[in-house]
């Protein structure tokens, strides 16, 4: 007997675990417009007419290649994983980098700021570009770009 509680309570445990795991990754992904890889196509394969997924000597994969740069696409959340990996992807590729920080509303911008000042004070050989998922501009464009255009909220 002691044998089958221990076995159900288990399995119940898994269960729950199971549901609050998967409650965590739908509310993450149902929080967003588009997944990354909607961006990347759109800007990369749609307009550019450039490889995406591109796999490294290493077995990473840059987001986009073009002859002369390697990109990363990231959302604004996560911009300091997105200079690490465009840095990664620069020293495999020997091209320049390009990261492209995406923000689907106005409050992430303090986000495309923080990588902007990081970027500038470290004088990293990174061009940033940024994808505004929203709004009538929406579209890609360069950070000091953006900056002439006002940052339009």
């Amino acid at each position: 007997m002691d044998k089958i509680k221990k076995a159900v309570m288990v399995t119940i445990m898994f269960l729950v675990i199971t549901v609050l795991l998967l409650g965590k990754v739908l509310d993450a992904n149902a929080a967003r417009t588009h997944i990354e890889k909607w961006y990347q196509d759109a800007w990369c394969k749609n307009t550019l007419k450039i490889e995406t997924e591109v796999v490294l000597s290493d077995g990473t994969r840059a987001d986009c290649m073009s002859p002369n740069y390697a990109m990363e696409f990231d959302f604004g959340n996560k911009w300091y994983e997105g200079i690490t990996q465009t840095l990664h992807y620069m020293l495999l590729s020997q091209r320049r980098g390009i990261l492209v920080l995406i923000v689907e509303k106005p409050s992430e911008l303090t986000f495309v700021e923080r990588a902007y000042n990081l970027i500038d004070a470290f004088k990293i050989p990174i061009e940033l570009y940024i994808y505004k998922g929203y709004g009538e501009d929406a579209g890609v464009r360069d950070y000091d770009t953006f900056k002439l255009l006002g940052a339009k909220k």
